[in-house]
Order: C-alpha cells, then sequence, then structure tokens
C-alpha cells in the first residue's frame, strides 16, 4: 500500500484523493478504508498519533495515507521501515511553497472557509519564519532517495494521471476539487517586496542558491 509523504501546502490531498479514487476503481470495496491525515498534531495527541499508527499497521491490507513530514520526521523514518511503498511529494517552487504555507498559518486559513478578509495586506513575514521552512525543507529533501517514487506537486495538479501511470493503477478523476483562496498569497502580504528580499538573503546563506 501507499504512504504520501509531503510538505504542506504541496497538493498531497489531491494526490490522495486522486490515488484513492483510481484504488477504488479498482476495488470498490476499498472504499472508506484509507486514512488522509493519520498523524496530524492538530488534531491529535502523541498518544493519539501512536495508538493510531498501531492500528493502521495492523490493518491488512494497510490503508492508503498521507504524512505532512514537517509535523514529524521520526514517523516518517518509522514508515520507511515498513511495507509501505512511498510517494514523495516536494515543491517545484519553494518560494511560492514556503509563502503559501506562512500566510496559511498566520491566517489559520488551511481551511477555504476561511475567506482571509482581516489579514489582506497585514501579514509579516520574519527572518525566524523563513529560516524555520528552510530547515523543514532540508530535513524533508533528505527523505527523496528513500521513497519509492517522487513527484512535483506541482505537476501532480497538472497532470495526476502521470502517478497512476506510476503506480500501474487506472487513471480515474477524483471528485476533489482544490478551490484557491478568495486572496492570492501576495495579496495578504504587508510587504512582498521585504518577503522577497528576505527570502534571497536566507536562501542564498542557506542552500548557496535561490530554490
Amino acid at each position: 500500500m501507499y504512504c504520501i509523504i509531503s510538505l504542506p501546502r504541496t497538493a498531497s490531498t489531491f494526490t490522495w484523493h486522486q490515488i484513492h479514487a483510481s484504488m477504488v476503481f479498482v476495488k470498490p470495496e476499498y472504499h472508506g478504508q484509507s486514512s488522509l491525515s493519520a498523524f496530524n498534531p492538530r488534531y491529535l495527541t502523541p498518544k493519539e498519533i501512536e495508538e493510531k499508527y498501531q492500528r493502521i499497521m495492523s490493518r491488512t491490507p494497510l490503508p492508503l495515507i498521507k504524512i505532512i513530514s514537517n509535523h514529524d520526521f521520526s514517523m516518517v523514518e518509522r514508515i520507511l521501515e515498513t511495507p509501505y511503498k512511498t510517494i514523495f511529494i516536494k515543491p517545484k517552487n519553494l518560494r511560492k511553497q514556503v509563502l503559501k504555507v506562512l500566510v496559511a498559518k498566520k491566517t489559520d486559513s488551511f481551511s477555504d472557509r476561511n475567506l482571509r478578509d482581516d489579514f489582506v495586506g497585514k501579514v509579516a513575514i520574519t527572518e525566524q519564519d523563513i529560516l524555520e521552512r528552510f530547515s523543514y525543507y532540508k530535513k524533508h529533501m533528505a527523505f527523496e532517495n528513500q521513497c519509492d517514487y517522487s513527484f512535483y506537486g506541482e505537476d501532480v495538479l497538472a497532470e495526476p494521471q502521470h502517478v497512476t501511470n506510476a503506480l500501474n493503477l487506472p487513471f480515474v478523476k477524483s471528485k476533489y476539487k482544490y478551490t484557491p483562496q478568495k486572496y492570492s498569497d501576495v495579496e495578504m502580504l504587508e510587504n512582498i517586496e521585504h518577503f522577497n528580499k528576505l527570502y534571497d538573503e536566507l536562501a542564498m546563506e542557506t542552500f548557496g542558491e535561490l530554490p
């Protein structure tokens, strides 16, 4: 069975739904047998996460799951030692991914239900905010060569059949729809020039280039 490993806001939910739709087409009884966000500390305590891990690993077949790596890198390491086939999702444009995550965190608008009206033009990004995301990115990318498949999140959104083809699954278009926020991430910023300047300086210091 498959586990999707990704950073936040890199099309992992879309990928999960696409794979799930294809698997259900092959085996209709598989409907409802997967776990989308199995180990999310936003909703579960460490004890609940561990109990859920044990329940998942005891199931036959294993359910389709996804892990946001920076929630718990140790959980990614554990999954890599299991029979799971791992699907690694990475951002093609790190600048956009960093901005997307930070705006979502600062406005608490991961959900499309929050239209972010009260935050337009007010979100300030700090040096520490960006460095934290860079740290997560570096740790996340260290797992790429250990995974069975690797895709850019942007490519999955544009050509989802590439994922199902790689997994030898039929392409069945998922009913899940990605809905953009009411305002773009750039529109939320207090100062886009300040963000870009910080990003460029810190990226050169951290990576020696502009990823």
